[in-house]
């Protein structure tokens, strides 16, 4: 890395300060500057700067002066321009993302609602992180990852503080924007933390490509089936991936992708093979055995749905999913049922109303279905163009 990047970085870091600790972080030597990976000021005690052989305390080492909780106050009303409520969202899992790329951590008293952080308030410590670009350090890894042609899936794997992040960012940017043996592909983002593109109102302070989406501050779970019905993406990437419904909701999500898409052979494999499956879990699974002409399978795991669990969406609604699939094995002539209309277009517009476009997107090929048997053309026109993106269902 060149070391003056690396040393403008640690000033625009410092910048972020009040401004008698950007005289304290200023007295650093140039070399540890360009070495620093974190500013971290605590309250009641000196400001210290992380390099990589631990903290340290910047300037005169006699008496240095202690940070005050005004401080840090001071510091969280300058990274949100003096609108702290409206970065609330961020601050209640911990953190800030300051312009210029710069993840602000904080520290205090939870302030909880219903089991619910909403809020910091008596702030104790803030870190301030000085993420760098590396522009080429995935070049080498770029061409990996690829398989005839096709983009694999793939896990970046190292102990903290390696650079996992740095390489991801540089992959995604790497794979967005192509490369002289490479196309470009549309990527999306789901952004957790705020780490990788480090959004600030609503642009992206990392290089992450000209053909890159991103989704900022969203749980993966969530994040993953927005961007596949809203952005159309080739290459999701994430970042973080620390406990196991983050692995399942990924692993659900491309599994569902393949039943909306017709693969219903594929997605078995993976819905029929689970333990303890959820409700939507099993609806999946009776889809897939109705698209295979596997009734009675189909009617069993919408038996087993009755009482598995679910959290989300609510319960009742996703009774109401599973009751669909339900009428059409039952039912036969179903496109003739009125009954079966309008619990579809209920359940449709419910999840237009409630939750993530992928839930009404998923039913958008039965609806199509139910407007063109009922003749009403005109209507199901007007939803394809509201729903560009519709999979397509093998027959």
């Amino acid at each position: 890395m060149d070391e003056s990047y690396a040393i403008r970085r640690y000033e625009q870091a410092a910048a972020l300060l009040p401004l008698r600790w950007q005289q304290q972080a200023r007295q650093l030597a140039p070399g540890q500057m360009a070495l620093a990976e974190e500013l971290r000021l605590r309250a009641g005690r000196p400001m210290t700067v992380l390099l990589p052989e631990g903290e340290v305390v910047p300037g005169p080492s006699d008496l240095p002066p202690t940070v005050t909780q005004s401080d840090l106050e001071q510091l969280c009303d300058a990274v949100t321009d003096y609108s702290r409520y409206a970065a609330r969202e961020t601050l209640s899992r911990g953190y800030l993302t300051a312009r210029g790329g710069f993840r602000v951590g904080v520290c205090g008293t939870a302030v909880l609602r219903d089991g619910i952080n909403t809020n910091l308030r008596d702030l104790s410590s803030v870190t301030i992180r000085i993420g760098r670009e590396q522009p080429g350090l995935g070049d080498v890894v770029l061409p990996q990852l690829f398989r005839d042609g096709q983009f694999c899936s793939t896990v970046v794997l190292s102990p903290p503080g390696l650079g996992k992040t740095t390489l991801l960012r540089d992959l995604i940017r790497g794979l967005s924007d192509g490369t002289e043996e490479l196309p470009c592909h549309r990527v999306s983002v789901v952004d957790e933390r705020g780490e990788i593109a480090v959004m600030y109102q609503g642009i992206p302070q990392m290089a992450v490509g000209q053909h890159t989406d991103v989704l900022d501050a969203c749980p993966k779970a969530v994040g993953i089936p927005i961007l596949l019905r809203a952005a159309n993406p080739q290459i999701i990437a994430v970042d973080e991936i620390t406990v196991r419904e983050d692995l399942r909701a990924m692993a659900y999500n491309r599994a569902a992708t393949q039943v909306e898409c017709g693969r219903y052979q594929e997605a078995y494999g993976y819905f029929s093979a689970l333990e303890r499956p959820r409700v939507m879990e099993l609806h999946k699974l009776a889809v897939c055995c109705e698209g295979l002409g596997r009734t009675r399978e189909a009617l069993d795991a919408l038996d087993r749905a009755e009482t598995a669990p679910e959290e989300y969406p609510d319960r009742a609604l996703c009774m109401e999913i599973c009751g669909l699939v339900r009428r059409r094995l039952e039912n036969p002539g179903y496109l003739r049922d009125p009954d079966y209309g309008a619990a579809l277009m209920d359940v449709f517009h419910r999840c237009r109303r409630e939750l993530p476009i992928g839930y009404a997107g998923f039913h958008l090929p039965w609806v199509l279905e139910w407007l063109t048997a009922g003749r009403q053309y005109k209507l199901a026109y007007e939803l394809v163009r509201e729903f560009p993106l519709v999979p397509g269902r093998s027959s």
